[in-house]
C-alpha cells in the first residue's frame, strides 16, 4: 500500500466535514507514524437541521463506538462538539491512554485538516455530478420514449418482454421491469410457456 510521509512522528486521525443540499461527507486521513496509511470517505444523509458539531457528535460516536476501530492518540476535527471533553475521556479510557480531540489553529495539522475538509468537498461534488448524470439520463430517457411514442404522458411503468425457444420448443419468456426509468429488478419475472 502506497503511503506518503507527513511528519516525522504522529498517530492521528484528521476529520474533514463537507455539506451541500441533503448530503454531507465525512472524509478522515489516518496518520500512523507520521505517514498517511489511508483514508475513507462517509457518506451521511442530511436534513440540514442539525449544527455541524451535532453532526461531528454523532459521527464520532457511530465511527469510534465500533470495538473494531483503532484509536489514535489524537483526532483532529474541522469543529469541537459540545460534548468533546466527555467524548475524550470515554477514549482514553478504551485506548487505556491520553486521546486528545482538538480543533488545531495553525501549523501543520491544521493543513492536514484543511486537506481532509478540501477532499471531502471534491469527493461530495463528485457524487452530486454522478447523481445529476444518473437522474438526467434515467429521466431524459423516459421523456425521449414519451416523446417518440406520443404519450401523453410520462411512463411510469415499462415492461418489456422477451420470447425465446429452441426449434419451436421449450418455449421460455422474461420480463424486464422499469419504473420511473430506473430497472425494478425485483420485478423481473420468468416463464416457461407450455
Amino acid at each position: 500500500q502506497r503511503q506518503n510521509v507527513v511528519a516525522n512522528e504522529g498517530d492521528f486521525d484528521a476529520v474533514g466535514l463537507a455539506r451541500s443540499d441533503s448530503q454531507a461527507c465525512v472524509q478522515i486521513f489516518y496518520v500512523r507514524y507520521g505517514r498517511m496509511v489511508g483514508k475513507e470517505n462517509f457518506n451521511i444523509p442530511d436534513s440540514g437541521s442539525v449544527s455541524d458539531k451535532e453532526l461531528i457528535s454523532a459521527f464520532l460516536k457511530q465511527f469510534y463506538g465500533e470495538d473494531t476501530v483503532y484509536i489514535p492518540g489524537e483526532i483532529i476535527l474541522p469543529v469541537l462538539p459540545e460534548d468533546a471533553e466527555l467524548f475524550s475521556t470515554w477514549l482514553s479510557a478504551r485506548k487505556k491512554a491520553e486521546v486528545r480531540i482538538y480543533v488545531p489553529e495553525r501549523g501543520f495539522k491544521r493543513s492536514i485538516k484543511d486537506m481532509a475538509a478540501s477532499n471531502a468537498e471534491k469527493y461530495l461534488a463528485d457524487r452530486k455530478l454522478q447523481w445529476e448524470y444518473r437522474a438526467a439520463r434515467e429521466e431524459g430517457a423516459v421523456q425521449k420514449l414519451a416523446e417518440i411514442l406520443h404519450l401523453p404522458d410520462l411512463p411510469e411503468r415499462i415492461e418489456c418482454f422477451d420470447i425465446s425457444h429452441i426449434q419451436g420448443a421449450e418455449t421460455t419468456a422474461s420480463m424486464s421491469v422499469f419504473e420511473h426509468g430506473v430497472p425494478a429488478k425485483k420485478e423481473y419475472r420468468k416463464f416457461k410457456l407450455e
